[in-house]
């Protein structure tokens, strides 16, 4: 009887009391249980020394003195008489209102006992007073080629600006180019302010000081105009900190003061050129390869060494030489020469292995067969009887027998008439009916065009409209995709099974897997993949290879097999500049780099058209294809480079390692070249997946709850079952999938989460990976710019700053 009674059941206002908050670790007495036995394990860590308060206050002053020996060590060995001159590069900024040969004969007479060395880049300068050699580069008015190489190996940059016009459209484009280099340490004089007097004075001082501080960020700007002035900038360029460029500190380069070019016996086509400069940057070995930009990478036959001028000339009070300075002040003598097993080899690209060829590509005989035995397999290969004279258009609308009628009648195609199919008859002039031929007869007129005068017919000989007519079309083609992105219409004339079938679907562009290794182009055979890139980088940068040559020694360098253009391309005062590679950077492989476009170019650029790039030393050509600057581990491919956009542009072209700063030129149809990017080298990675996106779209014609009828995506009942398993979308955010297709013309019923509105488009998104286009030369032509720029030199966002800098002074 006690069993069977009933039991009390707490009710909803039954007090219910807090578990203990024991933590979410374990107990000690629970640990004691489960280590019962157990011997705990020893720790490898190391134990952390605390440092008392002394020990850290003289840790600190050993590293300020270990960084300050660091930059005067650094600061002597450039300028100084045992060292490598003191390179500054004049650089004017207006084209027609500077006068650099008067800056050049100040500085050269600025001081009595000065010594002048003239070579083939420039003038070296032997300073008394400073006791310290500069070399004074002026590279070409309008060859902003030699402007970026004489800030690639200078130590200070001299920007001169004028009083009649401060900068010009040149001047703004060499400034877009530099920043985009990296400056070293720059110095801003004006010329012409001893001409202005009075207000006028006062007026442009306002101007040029609100012009510097907005484009260089310094409050500090020189007269330039009397050789005090000229004295005043030589003791700036000695005794101003030195700005780093990283690209350029870990590896060799020289600045040629002489050349010689002396054929080869074998081959009138090329020689041996010599180029004698003091090294700089990074020791090099001959088994090294150097690289001359533009022209291509070259191997080394010896580096010897010269007698240095500098140190052969006495000045005045100048320390005693060094035992290596005397020693190298002797006769030529061999400083090193390659070793045939360790010297590195020109092969840019990796042999083709044809017996390892695991991808294979089906025949046309194959791809024949397989669509004959997918049509007997679907059951449509039909042969029917049809009146004579019918065409195979007209075919398709005969019912052959019963057995055709779709076995949904509910959302069938027997409301369709002709004006919901699109005609695919194309009426010839020939077999136009002879009412339209009577009609277009009846119509026609005489129209009368007025003269034009011999100015316009003068106009447009000298227009090309040719090329007005294609930047037009891709003016109209990059509107299109900003404004309907993706979406193609779906070909009438070809299946679309046929014209798409290198696409495919994803159920999500950001989760869905996608082999990187998957159908890869043939040039991917040619070209070199790190299994780790950022760990062989680090190891290249932080390893010393044993060389011979060290920084600071006046070599020459007898580089083989140098074509002859080469030698016809060289000018007196052209700033020539060699580089030597890292170990793998000849080798060809796939590099992306970071562009954001300038904001006074207005033209059209497309992915795969050819454009000039520089990065860090390397100058070149190539055709890029653009992609998103995103995560994840694919990238939908850009058509066009639009403006206010950072894209990656992907090339194949010789490894580079980062950092290094990139530059990119179009051409014009006019033969000039115009600035339209610039940015930085992301990564060197053939493994990127660039995945071009297209849009089918279709709209619906019958809308049944979550059933509609589509029409207007395709137009054969083969494609849609060919693309039935693709996940479909609309404009409004509904998701569905096809379900069957409804007669033979495309017509295709599809079931939706949701039921659609009618002003809905249904949308069918295929992808499909690209790859660059192999067209890389390493020979680039000089570059003439041509770049209109708008003269708004000044914004606003600077005049309080401004004001604020000129109440404190």
């Amino acid at each position: 009887m006690a069993d069977s009674q009933a039991k009390h059941r707490p009710g909803p206002m039954k007090q219910t009391n807090k578990t203990h908050k024991h933590g979410r670790h374990r107990s000690k007495g629970k640990m004691d249980e489960i280590n019962s036995g157990r011997v705990e394990a020893k720790s490898l860590t190391r134990r952390i020394h605390i440092l008392s308060k002394q020990q850290r206050q003289n840790r600190l002053s050993q590293i300020r003195k270990h960084k300050r020996h660091e930059v005067i060590a650094k600061k002597r060995s450039i300028g100084n008489v045992t060292s490598v001159p003191h390179i500054i590069a004049i650089i004017p900024l207006c084209l027609d209102a500077i006068d650099t040969n008067k800056i050049i004969n100040d500085i050269c007479t600025c001081q009595e006992a000065a010594e002048i060395i003239n070579g083939h880049s420039g003038i070296t300068l032997l300073s008394s007073s400073h006791k310290t050699a500069f070399t004074i580069l002026q590279p070409p008015l309008n060859d902003i080629y030699a402007c970026l190489d004489a800030a690639k190996v200078a130590d200070t940059i001299l920007f001169i600006l004028s009083t009649s016009n401060i900068i010009d459209s040149y001047g703004q484009h060499c400034l877009s180019c530099l920043f985009a280099q990296g400056l070293p340490t720059s110095i801003i004089a004006v010329q012409g302010m001893i001409h202005c007097n009075g207000k006028k004075q006062h007026e442009m001082k306002r101007n040029i000081q609100k012009l510097v501080l907005q484009k260089f960020s310094k409050e500090k700007w020189y007269h330039l105009d009397t050789q005090q002035d000229a004295q005043r900038i030589l003791r700036l360029a000695a005794t101003t900190k030195l700005q780093n460029i990283t690209y350029r500190e870990v590896r060799p380069y020289l600045l040629a003061e002489s050349i010689e070019y002396n054929e080869s016996e074998s081959n009138s086509d090329s020689g041996i050129l010599q180029v004698t400069g003091y090294l700089r940057g990074h020791s090099l070995s001959a088994n090294s390869l150097v690289h001359i930009p533009g022209s291509g990478d070259f191997q080394l036959l010896k580096i010897t060494a010269p007698p240095n001028p500098i140190s052969s000339l006495g000045l005045k009070n100048r320390r005693k030489l060094s035992d290596q300075s005397e020693i190298m002040e002797e006769d030529v003598r061999l400083l090193d020469e390659p070793d045939p097993a360790r010297q590195e080899s020109l092969t840019a690209e990796a042999e083709i292995d044809e017996l390892d060829n695991d991808q294979t590509w089906p025949t046309e005989e194959e791809l024949e067969q397989a669509d004959e035995e997918r049509k007997l397999k679907m059951g449509r290969t039909k042969k029917i009887t049809v009146p004579a004279g019918t065409s195979s258009y007209q075919a398709c609308w005969i019912v052959a027998s019963d057995d055709d009628e779709d076995d949904f009648p509910d959302y069938d195609d027997e409301g369709l008439n002709d004006d919901d199919i699109p005609t695919a008859v194309d009426y010839r002039e020939e077999d136009q009916p002879d009412s339209l031929a009577d009609n277009s007869k009846a119509d026609s007129r005489t129209v009368t065009f007025s003269t034009v005068n011999g100015d316009s017919i003068q106009y447009d000989k000298e227009m090309d409209w040719e090329d007005e007519r294609i930047e037009l079309e891709r003016m109209r083609a990059e509107k299109e995709d900003r404004t309907f992105p993706d979406e193609i219409d779906t070909p009438l004339n070809i299946p679309a099974r046929e014209a798409f079938i290198n696409y495919r679907g994803l159920r999500s562009f950001r989760t869905s897997p996608w082999d990187p290794k998957e159908d890869l182009p043939r040039d991917y055979s040619r070209i070199f993949q790190f299994q780790n890139f950022k760990h062989t980088r680090k190891v290249i940068l932080s390893s010393s290879e044993d060389s011979n040559v060290e920084v600071g020694w006046y070599v020459t360098l007898h580089i083989k097999n140098v074509p002859r253009f080469v030698k016809d391309n060289l000018q007196t005062h052209m700033p020539f500049v060699i580089f030597g590679l890292l170990k793998h950077e000849q080798k060809m492989s796939v590099l992306n780099f970071v562009l954001q476009r300038t904001t006074y170019y207005t033209g059209t650029i497309e992915s795969n058209e050819k454009m000039l790039f520089q990065i860090g030393f390397r100058r070149f050509s190539a055709s890029p294809i653009f992609s998103q600057h995103s995560t994840g581990n694919k990238h939908k491919m850009e058509r066009f480079f639009r403006s206010n956009e950072a894209v990656v542009a992907t090339v194949y072209c010789p490894i580079v390692f980062p950092p290094a700063p990139v530059i990119t030129w179009k051409e014009n149809g006019n033969g000039e070249f115009a600035l339209v990017a610039t940015g930085s080298l992301l990564d060197v990675n053939p493994n990127r997946i660039i995945v071009e996106k297209i849009v089918l779209s279709g709209h619906p014609y019958k809308i049944h709850k979550r059933i509609a009828v589509i029409r207007y995506m395709f137009f054969n009942r083969e494609d849609i079952a060919w693309f039935k398993p693709v996940e479909l979308h609309t404009k409004f955010g509904r998701r569905g999938h096809i379900k069957e297709p409804l007669g033979t013309h495309g017509h295709m019923k599809c079931i939706f989460d949701k039921q659609l509105k009618a002003q809905d488009t249904v949308c069918m998104s295929l992808f499909k990976r690209n790859f660059p286009t192999w067209d890389f030369n390493p020979i680039v032509p000089r570059c003439v710019s041509n770049v209109h720029v708008e003269e708004k030199l000044i914004d606003e966002d600077v005049d309080e700053k401004f004001e604020a800098i000129m109440d404190t002074n």
